[in-house]
């Protein structure tokens, strides 16, 4: 009897001791793990964001560039009456805004002015307004406007929430003559970073409730969740860093690659060609075929130029080569689409002109032979004007090389389109003013 009291007691204390700390070692983990959740949610919504505040000022900077033609329409503008009078050079200038609000999926991009003491709308892209003639109307603005209208670049996540639903805005001043005259905005659904806070604050409701409830269930539950949240980041990283259209790295991830890689561009000086792609005429497929068959277009372009530069270079370019005893690590090619019918290729071991006229003509070769191409070339004269600059004979620097490329890649469209130009410095003394369109806060302008 003795004994089994003995055991008894012993059995109870162990089981009195280790759950405790099987509870509490399971709550640790437990707690650690939400808060990685919630941290790594945030350093997505990081990334996101930044995407998002890039894409929302090259918007509007790009729609600037539509208005600012048109400034003395602008000025002239005081009353409905003054629209319905020049319903002409109006309705020319929103069409290029509405065109360019598709191609960047905005919801609304706008000019507004100040006068008698409230702001009006002079430009609007809402169709409905303009079919009321109901577009010069007063505006209560956000703060990402007053800034603008105080003379800087503004962007605000979250910043205008109205009866028309929330929006991130961006907006940018106007300018005549020197003198600030107005801003011009866009406002882009807060789809996705409204989405990632929410399912932030579902994770932690979520799994703090499960905790209270059961251990049990709190181990399935969160199982699942932390699924979902892989799942989730992978499609935050990709939407953050990968062009929707084509699939190819977007100018966001081109930037950081080159970022990154800098210090190994100024320690082993591997050559490399930078070429930069323009597509001619894309502009006329959007407006006679729709932007349907512009997508396709790009994908088809997409495809060529990852497959061309994979098979001209070889597959796994990256690898390690020995000097002087040790590594020296190469680049791999890279493709990336930076703008509307914009491409840059980074393309290894091309060191000279000689290298680099073989890859633009068999580039140019390529795109004629490509039978999916062909309908755009022969309907639409669809062409590739090509600028060619290398590394690291021609600049060290990849913004300069960048910018040498995108000036060769001008000559090559001024010289009659479907060519290639490399870089050569007399170039850049005859731009004639021209602005370039490769900036990390400018989309493409052509």
């Amino acid at each position: 009897m003795a004994d089994r009291k003995s055991n008894a007691r012993g059995t109870w204390l162990t089981q009195s001791t280790v759950l405790p700390i099987v509870s509490v070692l399971f709550t640790i983990v437990l707690v650690a793990t939400i808060a990685l959740t919630l941290r790594n949610n945030q350093q997505l919504e990081d990334i996101l964001a930044e995407s998002v505040r890039s894409e929302l000022v090259s918007t509007s900077i790009a729609a600037r560039d539509i208005i600012e033609p048109y400034a003395e329409l602008f000025l002239k503008i005081h009353s409905q009456e003054d629209i319905e009078a020049n319903a002409q050079e109006w309705n020319e200038v929103t069409e290029k805004l509405r065109v360019l609000r598709e191609e960047v999926n905005a919801e609304y991009i706008y000019a507004l002015k100040y006068e008698d003491g409230a702001y009006w709308f002079v430009f609007d892209t809402d169709e409905e307004a303009a079919l009321n003639h109901d577009i010069y109307t007063p505006y209560e603005i956000a703060p990402v406007h007053e800034e603008a209208f105080s003379g800087i670049n503004a962007v605000g996540l979250l910043n205008v929430t109205d009866e028309w639903g929330s929006y991130n805005t961006s907006a940018v001043p106007l300018y005549y003559n020197e003198k600030l005259i107005g801003i011009v905005s866009t406002d882009i659904a807060d789809t996705y970073i409204t989405r990632s806070q929410a399912t932030s604050r579902f994770y932690a409701i979520a799994l703090i409730t499960v905790m209270v409830l059961s251990m049990g269930m709190l181990l399935g539950s969160l199982a699942v969740m932390l699924r979902r949240n892989a799942r989730m980041q992978a499609h935050l990283f990709e939407i953050a860093n990968n062009d929707a259209i084509t699939g190819l790295p977007n100018r966001r991830y081109l930037f950081n690659y080159l970022e990154e890689k800098r210090a190994q561009f100024e320690r082993d000086r591997a050559p490399f060609a930078l070429v930069f792609i323009d597509l001619d005429n894309f502009k006329t497929v959007n407006d006679s075929a729709g932007h349907s068959a512009g997508d396709e277009l790009l994908r088809e372009i997409a495809r060529l130029l990852s497959t061309y530069s994979d098979t001209v270079t070889g597959e796994g370019t990256a690898h390690a080569a020995k000097r002087d005893g040790g590594e020296k690590q190469c680049l791999e090619p890279l493709t990336a689409r930076i703008g509307g019918d914009e491409f840059l290729q980074l393309v290894p071991d091309v060191s000279d002109a000689q290298g680099a006229s073989l890859y633009a003509e068999g580039l140019l070769a390529a795109f004629k032979n490509q039978e999916e191409l062909k309908p755009f070339i022969e309907d639409f004269a669809v062409g590739l004007s090509l600028g060619v600059a290398l590394f690291p004979s021609q600049a060290i620097d990849y913004d300069e090389l960048i910018r040498y490329a995108d000036i060769a890649m001008y000559h090559s469209k001024s010289a009659g389109k479907h060519r290639f130009a490399l870089y050569d410095p007399t170039m850049s003394a005859n731009l004639d003013g021209i602005e370039l369109s490769v900036r990390r806060n400018t989309p493409n302008r052509r």
